[in-house]
């Protein structure tokens, strides 16, 4: 959350956003309420799904926000050409690792990336991996065990 507030402190607009392992919403909800977006969450858990859609509605922001089944980036609802000007995954390290190509290639030029939910070491060890993409480090935030990356192309 701090690192979306941080892109608002940096006055970045995404236009496009893609919320990859959606969860309850809580990140997909948080960028509509501060961003005028077009938004896209998806999970691979349709129960996951289901969740999100019913937390879009109360919090009053499903014009912004679109949910669908999808195992990553792959889905029928998803436009392999559109690019998105953030995308944001809090999910565990694997999925983001074997992610991070598709997650780089759907990313717009100047686009920006929230990594989370990764513990401290492989926090910087998807930061490696991130600057061998050739994307930039423009925030890290720790908590306890916890780390979080805000990236850009």
């Amino acid at each position: 959350m701090e690192l979306i507030q941080e892109l608002k402190k940096r006055q970045t607009n995404p236009l496009t956003v893609i919320d990859v392992g959606c969860g309850t919403g809580i990140l997909a909800i948080a960028i509509a309420k501060l961003f005028p977006s077009r938004i896209i969450a998806v999970d691979n858990d349709i129960h996951s799904v289901e969740m999100t859609k019913r937390n879009i509605e109360v919090n009053k922001v499903t014009q912004y926000v679109k949910v669908y089944k999808s195992t990553g980036l792959i889905g029928n609802h998803l436009n392999s050409r559109t690019k998105y000007d953030l995308i944001v995954a809090n999910i565990l390290y694997n999925p983001i690792k074997s992610l991070m190509r598709p997650i780089i290639e759907n990313l717009s030029n100047r686009g920006s990336l929230i990594l989370s939910g990764l513990n401290v070491k492989q926090t910087r060890h998807l930061k490696e991996i991130s600057k061998q993409f050739g994307l930039k480090v423009l925030d890290e935030r720790k908590e306890a065990n916890w780390g979080a990356l805000l990236l850009r192309k």
